[in-house]
């Protein structure tokens, strides 16, 4: 599936003193993708979570779920595009490292604001919004010296998506590339783990 292709790719620029953990949970629902960006947007958040634990040493662990949320639940997902209640599958990302304070974890899908990430600074940012044009949402559990939990949700492809309202126009140099992709409700179902 999409995680575990992802966590081949993270685990190549895993350090010494670190180990990958991949657990799956129950079924969770096949999700409505783009296969390669939902790929890449997790080897990103898994590569963040495995610089963190270089730090410290220890496990990240990869979790795969089926999550039932609520209206109510929405709150606890800040980052994202959350907007109904129903089946999602969920993927937790938890490291060992040295956590967040508030601060950190308001900015964290900033360009530029994440000390973990490798590369150009923009790794988190691209993949919060390869997770919002899914339709997803990620909550960000952390505590200065407690590590971090990265719980993103992804809606079940059974649910139909509505286009958000209000939405604002793109550049007209913009506009062939955007034509260009699929629409979401066009893409076909994944899976985020393969059935064992």
């Amino acid at each position: 599936g999409v995680v575990t292709q992802a966590l081949h790719i993270a685990e190549r620029r895993i350090p010494g003193g670190v180990r990958v953990v991949s657990e799956r949970h129950g079924a969770p629902p096949a999700v409505r993708c783009d296969a390669d960006d939902l790929r890449s947007a997790f080897a990103t958040l898994m590569s963040r979570a495995i610089a963190a634990s270089a730090r410290r040493g220890g496990v990240v662990t990869v979790r795969i779920l089926p999550e039932h949320v609520r209206q109510q639940d929405f709150v606890h997902y800040p980052f994202g595009a959350l907007r109904r209640a129903g089946d999602y599958a969920c993927v937790e990302i938890e490291d060992l490292g040295d956590g967040m304070d508030e601060a950190a974890k308001a900015a964290l899908f900033e360009p530029f604001a994440d000390g973990c990430s490798e590369g150009t600074g923009l790794e988190m940012a691209a993949a919060l919004g390869v997770i919002r044009r899914h339709g997803g949402a990620v909550a960000v559990e952390s505590a200065p010296g407690a590590g971090t939990c990265l719980r993103v949700l992804l809606p079940a492809a059974s649910q139909p998506r509505r286009p958000r309202p209000g939405r604002p126009r793109r550049p007209r140099e913009e506009l062939a590339r955007w034509v260009s992709r699929p629409a979401p409700a066009l893409l076909p179902d994944c899976s985020l783990a393969r059935a064992s």
